[in-house]
């Protein structure tokens, strides 16, 4: 296993996050669990790193499954979409 010792490892576990860098990942691209500014202020911080080279990984809640053991399965039909 190569070690890139210069480079560090940093793990964020927050309960939501606005965005993640682009090229973080391919699952990066317009991901997002936002309830209110924590959100924004750890999106900040993930990008900050980032950009800085740390390896940085996000760990969220699980919501969809966490949603769907709660109260079933939701199907698009569940959901009024305003088209006006």
């Amino acid at each position: 296993m190569n070690k890139d010792r210069s480079r560090p490892r940093i793990l964020i576990v927050t309960p939501e996050i606005s965005y993640l860098p682009k090229g973080m990942g391919t699952l990066s691209n317009g991901f997002s669990a936002k309830a209110g500014g924590l959100a924004d202020v750890s999106a900040a911080l993930i990008s900050a790193l980032f950009e800085q080279g740390a390896d940085v990984h996000v760990a969220l809640p699980d919501y969809r499954s966490i949603f769907v053991s709660r109260f079933g399965t939701i199907s698009n039909s569940h959901f009024r979409v305003d088209t006006s």
